[in-house]
């Protein structure tokens, strides 16, 4: 079975390296915003959600996704 996966980050060169260090055989799905991140995760159904941490604003929303769809969420953030 493959992996779905969606990848949350205002930031293309972050995307990109996942697409370019993630198996071939996983989709990856890419999201430039976490509005866009969450249409997406509701419309379709993924296994892990990467997540840029600046999308918190929007956690509660997330944590819905996450409930209904039942998917593995990581959190990155660039500041300490």
């Amino acid at each position: 079975m493959t992996a779905r996966i969606l990848i949350a980050d205002d930031k293309e060169n972050i995307t990109k390296l996942f697409r370019r260090i993630l198996p071939a055989d996983y989709e990856v799905t890419t999201a430039e915003d976490g509005t866009r991140a969450l249409a997406l995760a509701l419309a379709m159904d993924f296994d892990v959600i990467v997540t840029d941490e600046c999308h918190r604003s929007i956690y509660n929303l997330w944590r819905q996704v996450l409930e209904y769809f039942d998917a593995h969420l990581i959190g990155l953030t660039a500041t300490p």
